[in-house]
């Protein structure tokens, strides 16, 4: 029963698959989730600035109307001959107000007043979908290892493992070295990089054994779920 047990229980790696695809899928949709919510912010934001231009323009529209309505009575007051002086001198400000007085000046300060009064108005912020929990590995797929550089450089094009290991084993001169790429190094020494590396720790000039980055690129290579050429 035991032997039963071993040969149908799932192996380790196995185990590790699918606790990376079921993360993998977490993501995907986490992050079509996100992007579904910035689409809907975005569209929100663009009605909402659209509905303020709109009120904006009728509200500039019903004061300018007012203000029209105004000079002309205060041009039709001034116009009439009025010995009383003070008066007089009231009529002239009040035309010298009106007629320096605008919409446009008017909004400005009731717009002023109101974010006094009540604050700035809050949008709701657009989210980035950004991981709580490290889960990928740039030696599973091109698409972690791809990620993960974009994050360092968000300019490259190739995976920064590529030219991270290819630069150690040119500067060790490895295309030099016999049985590069045949040659097994210390795999202690091999999975201790490795590790350093699926952490994101990139500095690799302790370790001086060009066999070791020569395996661990054909490691990467061979590990990748993902086609290094897509069909």
């Amino acid at each position: 029963f035991a032997d039963m047990m071993k040969t149908h229980a799932p192996s380790t790696d196995a185990l590790i698959n699918d606790a990376y695809a079921t993360a993998k899928e977490q993501e995907r949709r986490f992050k079509a989730a996100v992007a579904k919510y910035n689409e809907t912010r975005t569209e929100f934001v663009e009605a909402k600035n659209g509905g303020k231009h709109q009120l904006v323009q009728m509200e500039h529209f019903r004061v300018d109307s007012m203000l029209s309505v105004m000079r002309k009575i205060v041009n039709q007051q001034t116009k009439q001959k009025d010995t009383d002086t003070a008066l007089h001198t009231l009529q002239q400000e009040l035309e010298r107000q009106t007629e320096a007085t605008t919409a446009k000046a008017v909004l400005t300060r009731f717009i002023a007043c109101n974010v006094a009064k009540y604050g700035e108005e809050q949008l709701p912020d657009a989210q980035e979908a950004t991981l709580e929990i490290e889960y990928r590995d740039m030696f599973n797929s091109i698409e972690d290892a791809m990620s993960i550089t974009l994050e360092i450089n968000p300019h490259v094009k190739i995976p920064l493992i590529v030219p991270l290991l290819c630069g150690r084993i040119r500067d060790l001169h490895g295309f030099k070295t016999e049985g590069i790429f045949r040659k097994s190094p210390n795999k202690n020494v091999m999975m201790r990089v490795k590790k350093r590396l699926q952490v994101k720790n990139f500095q690799l000039n302790d370790e001086n054994n060009v066999h070791v980055y020569a395996a661990l690129l054909k490691e990467w290579l061979r590990g990748l779920q993902d086609l290094v050429i897509p069909k």
